[in-house]
């Protein structure tokens, strides 16, 4: 069903929206709430938090079979991990996987146990968040579902990754570089492998990747993971004392998040420019580098 955007200006149309909602339920369960959950996810990637609970109060008030409390459930906890409300987030996600256990939807089963560890990981519960992620990725491997493997794998690398534990990093970051055909998340691989590698000092092999994955993002048009992958090999330049390349690769960086508008990334990128002009010795250029990232922060956390 296409949804008519003029629907999803709740403070509008609210009482016609929600009259649509019930007649479509009561025509057809199926269709009603394919329609709330799309215009239930619009609404909450535009922050109309308000008419989310709205919605949810609208939804919990029918009743519904196993499968269909999977994704009304699954949609709160997203709209709570949103919000940052962690505890209730968790809550909502396992009473999911407690209603897709009664349909034996294992593909259900292990989106739930991903989006779970994406949770765990954003409140800082790097445990959950890798048992989140190891069940996924086995209910994934049983299924043959290349794409969820190799999406379950780099999530699980992350999380090996800020635990200190590179080389499971890295063998995960690898094996879902082997068995992933999107160059969106190729491009993300390739980046973060070279981040691994830049922490165990294998400096070549992380400029290898690096560019790899610049060269990628330039021929997605990805020009926020294109600064990144810049900043980060001008972190890598100067990690080494190649302080002319490291100048090069954050003033590409700084260049692209201008045009993005990223203004707490150039706040960052004005901070390593600053510290490399110290290590020039040009104290006068870091002072004003350093002047300018301040003057970006609090505009940039407003």
């Amino acid at each position: 069903m296409i949804i008519d955007s003029r629907l999803l200006s709740i403070a509008d149309s609210h009482d016609y929206l929600i009259e649509l909602l019930h007649q479509t339920f009561q025509r057809d369960p199926a269709q009603g709430l394919q329609l709330w959950s799309a215009t239930f996810d619009e609404l909450r990637t535009s922050w109309q938090v308000d008419a989310c609970r709205q919605l949810l109060r609208e939804v919990k008030a029918a009743t519904f079979s196993p499968a269909a409390l999977v994704l009304v459930r699954a949609a709160e906890g997203m709209l709570k991990a949103q919000l940052e409300q962690w505890e209730e987030a968790v809550a909502c996600y396992q009473q999911a996987l407690s209603a897709v256990q009664e349909i034996d939807d294992p593909a259900s089963e292990a989106w739930l146990l991903s989006n779970l560890g994406n949770i765990y990981y954003l409140a800082g519960d790097l445990a959950g968040s890798e048992q989140s992620f190891e069940q996924a990725l086995a209910v994934y491997r049983n299924l043959n579902h290349a794409s969820g493997v190799a999406l379950t794998l780099t999530n699980l690398a992350s999380v090996y990754r800020d635990s200190g534990r590179l080389t499971e990093a890295a063998a995960c970051y690898q094996e879902a570089l082997e068995r992933q055909n999107d160059s969106d998340v190729t491009a993300v691989i390739l980046a973060n492998l070279g981040a691994v590698y830049q922490m165990q000092q294998r400096y070549p092999e992380a400029d290898t990747f690096y560019q790899k994955a610049i060269g990628l993002f330039q021929a997605l048009g990805d020009q926020h993971g294109e600064a990144q992958a810049w900043g980060n090999l001008g972190t890598l330049y100067l990690a080494q004392n190649q302080l002319e390349e490291a100048r090069g690769c954050f003033l590409h960086d700084l260049e692209l998040m201008r045009q993005t508008g990223d203004l707490n990334s150039q706040a960052k990128t004005l901070n390593n420019l600053a510290l490399l002009y110290r290590r020039l010795g040009d104290e006068e250029t870091a002072q004003q580098l350093s002047e300018q990232s301040r003057a970006l922060r609090p505009s940039a956390d407003r």
